[in-house]
């Protein structure tokens, strides 16, 4: 199969993005700290925790650092990038134009967001749920990869949204994280270029995939030039090039940046792509004609939506420094958009066929009023029953039990009947809100029954594919007629793309007696030609009946 080697490329990766996850999580629980909030280019401390090391050590809010671990102040230094907890570092502080040097300890992050969560202080408990949530959040966008890959190994859509979903999960930017050098000591030396290679690639290539897949989605609707596809990997190169150039200098024992012709090109570059991806997907919308791909490309928009817009204002917080609590509240903010946007985004992508948006979200929420109000029903026999013992409670077994036995028939009765229906009840919810409007299944056997029953062939042919058009939007629908010999079929009636690359060229007669057509005839059931289960049998097709339908590549 053609396909299985870029599936498997994808598996690779995926599997490196779990190892890069591991190191991030190791790094969120390890990486010391000092509790001191300070500008970097100045080193005026804007705020410093209570019982925090800073705080312990005499350091408070006003304060300038002068140099802190012997390294001084500037943009982009990270002081701290080779220091592990527990190990005392050399801060010398000026305050009111006197200056002295303070030893300060640093402790684990685990071990300050657990005071954060007990101190009571509710800017600091908003500070240790940020930082608790992002491990599930890393987890979530990881096996909605592996999900993807799982599900829809040989769709190239599910391929790049699945390796989107990963290299977020996997991307770190390594040198910007303090204490990451003391983690890499467990490796061999040889190794950290080759993994600083890695962080650089997933870093920067998330932001290059999300345009690419804006560019090409969804891929069986829209051909693009090379050069397209190319061009987001092009633009995403500066952020490469920081981020190897960056983890060089930590490699050679250096916490201070590269000197580069641009700075901050993550933030610049990467919200600018992530804005060219919305923008994209909104004018390929408006230019699509499709109404199934419309809607996939309206539903991959809002996902991206809230998620960059997170991460947009996140970085005008890091610029504008309006104080900590902000950068709490950004936290906490990202973790749900990013969550939400990610399960819409692997939605939008594994179903083939949607339905518009409005309808999703009122049948849903129409659905689940139904469902809950049914529970409910369900268990007022219960809670009736609890209800009378409770009241009872102080009476001997024996007088409830005969004392009043027609109580025990109006409650135990539809108890009964509950546990007995409560199954077909359900079933026959789902069938009124989603299976008998929505299933492809009985809306092909109400056409096949008309078909089967009308006396006008032209007629009842021309509204039967007019109706599976309306509610499935498939790509092309033919209508293949038994010709007057009763030796072929001849495909009559079309709708939808008859370009498409499946019906290039005219396709020819299929033999009557042919195996398609002696398969199709024996079962009233619909075929599912993607279904794991008639795959291996149309593989077994011969390559003329699988041409005819355009069934080569399955």
């Amino acid at each position: 199969m053609k396909t299985k080697p870029l599936a498997m490329l994808c598996w690779v990766q995926v599997i490196v993005a779990a190892v890069l996850v591991i190191f991030n999580f190791t790094s969120r629980i390890t990486r010391p700290t000092l509790g001191v909030d300070y500008a970097r280019r100045t080193g005026v401390v804007n705020a410093v925790i209570a019982d925090s090391p800073g705080a312990l050590a005499g350091i408070r809010a006003g304060d300038r650092i002068v140099s802190l671990n012997g390294i001084g102040n500037g943009a982009g230094i990270v002081p701290l990038f080779f220091t592990s907890a527990g190990q005392p570092v050399p801060v010398v502080i000026e305050r009111d134009g006197v200056t002295r040097r303070v030893d300060v300890t640093p402790i684990a992050q685990e071990e300050m967001r657990e005071r954060d969560l007990l101190g009571g202080d509710a800017r600091r408990v908003l500070s240790a749920l940020s930082g608790y949530l992002n491990f599930p959040l890393h987890i979530w966008m990881l096996a909605l990869g592996v999900a993807l890959l799982t599900l829809r190994p040989d769709a190239p859509d599910a391929r790049l949204s699945a390796l989107s979903l990963a290299y977020w999960a996997g991307g770190m930017f390594a040198y910007n994280i303090a204490g990451f050098g003391a983690i890499l000591d467990a490796l061999p030396h040889a190794l950290y270029l080759p993994f600083y290679f890695l962080d650089a690639v997933y870093s920067a290539g998330f932001f290059a995939l999300c345009l690419h897949f804006a560019i090409v989605f969804p891929s069986e609707r829209v051909r693009v030039r090379r050069i397209w596809v190319v061009l987001p990997y092009l633009a995403a190169a500066p952020i490469f090039v920081e981020t190897i150039a960056h983890s060089v200098r930590r490699v050679h024992g250096d916490v201070r940046p590269a000197p580069l012709p641009w700075s901050d090109a993550y933030g610049t570059i990467g919200a600018s792509m992530l804005g060219a991806s919305l923008l994209v997907l909104a004018v390929r919308f408006t230019r699509m004609q499709d109404a199934n791909a419309r809607r996939r490309l309206k539903l991959v928009f809002l996902s991206l939506l809230p998620g960059s817009l997170a991460f947009i204002f996140g970085l005008l917080v890091s610029v504008l420094r309006p104080g900590p609590a902000w950068d709490e509240f950004v936290g906490l903010l990202q973790v749900p958009t990013t969550m939400l946007g990610s399960a819409i985004y692997a939605y939008a992508v594994v179903r083939h066929r949607l339905f518009n948006i409005r309808v999703l979200v009122r049948r849903s929420i129409q659905y689940a009023l139904a469902r809950g109000t049914l529970f409910v029903v369900m268990s007022l026999p219960l809670l009736g029953l609890a209800a009378f013992l409770y009241a009872h409670r102080s009476e001997s077994l024996a007088v409830l039990l005969t004392g009043m036995p027609a109580m025990y028939l109006l409650l135990i009765l539809p108890l009964v009947l509950v546990i007995r229906y409560r199954k077909r009840v359900l079933e026959s919810l789902d069938r009124r809100f989603f299976r008998e409007q929505y299933d492809a299944r009985q809306l092909l056997l109400h056409v096949v029954s008309m078909i089967r029953s009308g006396s006008d062939i032209l007629a009842i042919a021309r509204a039967a594919l007019d109706e599976i058009d309306r509610a499935l939007h498939p790509k092309h629908l033919s209508l293949w007629q038994l010709d007057p010999d009763a030796s072929a079929l001849h495909r009559g009636f079309t709708l939808g793309a008859a370009n498409h690359e499946s019906f290039a060229s005219e396709a020819g007669a299929l033999p009557a007696n042919g195996t398609l057509a002696t398969l199709l005839a024996a079962d009233d059931d619909p075929l599912d030609v993607p279904s794991r289960h008639t795959r291996a049998l149309l593989q077994r097709l011969p390559e003329g009946e699988r041409e005819v339908f355009g069934l080569v590549r399955i």
